[in-house]
């Protein structure tokens, strides 16, 4: 594969694209859309049982899986029948780089954000066990 072409404006915005993807590179696309799809029904099953920072990621990888999954299956729809401007290099290309820096901000959210989170939760409610109660 010759990654030359990507900063070639003519390659990219081609209307027609006589020429298909390659047999992998378009199983790894539909693989990672499907995976994705299925990765976004999974989240939604574990929503209902688990509260708190956790069921905020669940709800940002739902909304990640979904919107990935179903976009790129799109696009390769109107690859794989030359749809004429939709069917451009430049649309999955776009796709691409969308859906890996989606993936790096929710990595980074996982990594970084949501130990912050846990741990104030827990310093919080470490807290407040000591604070009086009202009286009902």
């Amino acid at each position: 594969m010759d990654l030359t072409k990507l900063l070639d404006w003519n390659y990219l915005f081609r209307a027609y694209t006589f020429d298909t993807l390659s047999t992998p590179f378009r199983i790894a696309l539909y693989g990672f859309c499907v995976l994705s799809i299925v990765v976004a029904i999974f989240a939604q099953r574990q929503l209902a049982k688990n509260s708190g920072v956790i069921k905020k990621w669940n709800k940002k990888i739902i909304g990640f899986g979904w919107s990935v999954g179903l976009v790129g299956l799109l696009f390769l729809l109107f690859r794989e029948t030359r749809a004429l401007y939709l069917g451009a290099r430049f649309w999955l290309l776009l796709w691409l780089l969308g859906s890996l820096a989606w993936l790096i901000y929710l990595a980074i959210y996982k990594l970084v954000t949501v130990p912050k989170l846990q741990k104030q939760k827990q310093e919080s409610m470490e807290f407040n066990k000591w604070l009086p109660k009202a009286k009902k």
